[in-house]
């Protein structure tokens, strides 16, 4: 079914607004403005679940992922871009939206130490909680990523 142009325009803004928290370590707001309390977000490399130091990349709740990124990502600077994604209405309240990702990050203050690039896909979910739009269930495919 077509996405209507103003619910279009609500999820790109809030995929939007989910890079610019990221990358300025807002994650607090990550949870109460981007994502449900109950969202699921796993990360996934060459068909498999990521594993980063023993953490499996698998999140049953917002706090759970935010807390994990702002614990990863507190000495570095991030950077993420998208492309306008394609989605899909499959409920009334309910929209699916696939946007490609690509990111660079590094030590915070410092052209030395390792820096990565990367990008993937992120399949997601949102869901109409009054008039606004919030992520359900986000799934990131990485399909490339390279020190520098």
């Amino acid at each position: 079914m077509a996405v209507s142009h103003e619910v279009a325009q609500k999820i790109i803004n809030k995929k939007n607004l989910y890079c610019q928290l990221v990358d300025t370590d807002q994650y607090q707001r990550v949870a109460g403005e981007f994502m449900l309390s109950d969202a699921t977000s796993t990360w996934y490399s060459d068909g498999k679940i990521m594993n980063d130091k023993g953490v499996e990349l698998n999140f049953s709740s917002a706090l759970a992922m935010t807390k994990y990124c702002a614990n990863r990502f507190k000495n570095s600077q991030c950077i993420h871009a998208i492309s306008p994604p394609h989605l899909e209405q499959i409920g009334p309240d309910e929209v699916k939206a696939v946007f490609i990702i690509r990111y660079d990050y590094g030590p915070k203050g410092s052209n030395a130490g390792k820096h990565c690039t990367g990008g993937g896909y992120y399949h997601e979910r949102y869901v109409r909680k009054g008039e606004d739009w919030f992520l359900k269930d986000m799934k990131m495919y990485r399909t490339y990523e390279r020190e520098v």
